[in-house]
Formats: C-alpha cells, structure tokens, sequence
C-alpha cells in the first residue's frame, strides 16, 4: 500500500472526523487493477460524513441518460439548501447498472424493488429492524424511456401495480430479529395499528394519527400509540418528535 497515504492516515482522520462519526471506521480495503491495495469509503457513508458536517447542505441528483441495463446519474453536492442550481460545490457523474456489483459497495437504491433487494441481503446479520422509511406502495406497471409527448395522446392513462411489502415480507422470515413498523392513520388509529401489527409478525408498531393539521406531516409534532406484541400500548398525544423518537428508543430497549 502506498507508504504515504498510510502515514498520513492520522492526519486525514483528523479533518475528517465529525461528532459521533469517524469515515476511517468505515474504510475498506480494496485492491486496484495494478495489485496495489487502496482505501475506498462506501457512497453511504460518504453521503452521511456530508450531512453531519453540513448540515445546511443538499446533494441532488438527476438521470442523464436511461437505458434497459444502466443509467448515467449526475450528482451536484451544495453546501446549502437555498443555493442556487449552478452554485454547486462538486459534481460527478456515475454509470448504475442494473446488475449486482459488490466491489464499491451497494449502489444507490431508488425503487421499492431495489430498497426491498438490498435488505434482504442484509437482514439476518442485524438483530434490530426499525423499518421507517415511507416507500411507495405502487409503481407504474410501464416506464417510458423517452417523454410521453402530449401531441400523440388525447388521454393518457396510468396503470399501476403493487410493490413488494417490505416490512410483510421481513416479517415472514423474522428468526432472532426485533422488528419495528410503523403506520399513519386518520380513522381508527389504533384498530388499524393493532392489525398491522398482527398481520406483518412486528415486535413494535407506532401508530401515527395524522388526520389532523397540529401534527403528521410538514410539522414538528406526531400523535401517536406505541403497540408491542405482549399487548402493551402506550399513547402519547401531540408530542414533539425529537422526544418521540427518544420514547421509541428507550421502549425498543426495555423490550429486545
């Protein structure tokens, strides 16, 4: 391995560190195409290093080009959310193909399909699943590669069809996991909740009210009902979700 680069580790450490995160822990080895090993940091964590040490900043991305097998990505970083678009710091271009490639890490994950793909390759060497994340529960059953010009349809219509459920399929083939959901409500928050619960095999469901306008979506305050599989329930109205997400921590720790 380069002499230099190992000698002066320490010193990129340093510059790199963030509080609570350190890209040196993360590296791995790799061996480049003249045999010489190198130091490559997954896009994962490299997009985490970012947002903690620019918390302001945004990084954006857009297809170039889409093809059957691959697509060209273009990815601009800001060190500002308000910038204006050609006010980018950096920006690079990537070729994602659609074929697994394990030597730089996982590729970006853009649809239902691919998020529920790479999960299931990681599932089972995790002992806690908090599944938050909002995927869309349809996808279009036809993708158009070129723009659907207007001047040749006098209506269009959008079919649709179901993407695989995530959390369902997860808690189908749960062994030691502790697995976490969660669901936004506006009728019968609870009922509902107590349901998913059941139905997806979940250790912990929280339950979010979202009917109203005083907490859910676009505001800082959730309503919500913790479920747990013994039939505990906990219910906290109109609380701030910073401490939400503090009582779901220390539920998820009385109960693993």
């Amino acid at each position: 391995m380069n002499e230099a680069v190992v000698n002066n580790m320490s010193i990129i450490n340093g510059l790199n560190k963030v509080d609570g995160f350190d890209p040196s822990a993360f590296l791995r080895r790799l061996t480049g195409e003249n045999g010489e090993e190198q130091f490559y940091l997954d896009v994962k964590y490299r997009k985490l290093w970012f947002r903690l040490m620019h918390p302001e900043g945004k990084i954006t991305k857009r297809i170039i080009k889409l093809e059957n097998e691959f697509a060209i990505i273009e990815s601009r970083v800001y060190l500002n959310r308000n910038d204006a678009e050609d006010a980018y710091i950096s920006c690079a271009f990537a070729q994602r193909w659609r074929k697994e490639d394990d030597a730089y890490g996982l590729k970006y994950v853009e649809t239902a399909e691919e998020l529920k793909q790479a999960i299931d390759l990681q599932y089972m060497n995790y002992d806690v699943v908090i599944m938050a994340a909002a995927v869309a529960d349809y996808k279009p059953v036809k993708s158009a590669l070129q723009k659907i010009k207007k001047e040749e349809l006098n209506k269009l219509s959008l079919a649709l069809e179901s993407t695989s459920d995530i959390l369902l399929n997860l808690g189908q083939k749960k062994q030691h996991q502790f697995l976490v959901g969660f669901a936004a409500e506006t009728t019968n928050v609870i009922e509902n909740g107590k349901k998913k619960l059941i139905r997806k095999n979940l250790d912990m469901l929280i339950a979010n009210d979202v009917s109203g306008t005083n907490s859910g979506f676009d505001v800082d305050n959730n309503k919500a009902t913790i479920l747990l599989q013994n039939g505990s329930m906990y219910t906290y109205p109109c609380i701030k979700k910073e401490k939400l997400g503090d009582i779901i921590v220390e539920h998820l720790i009385e109960n693993i």
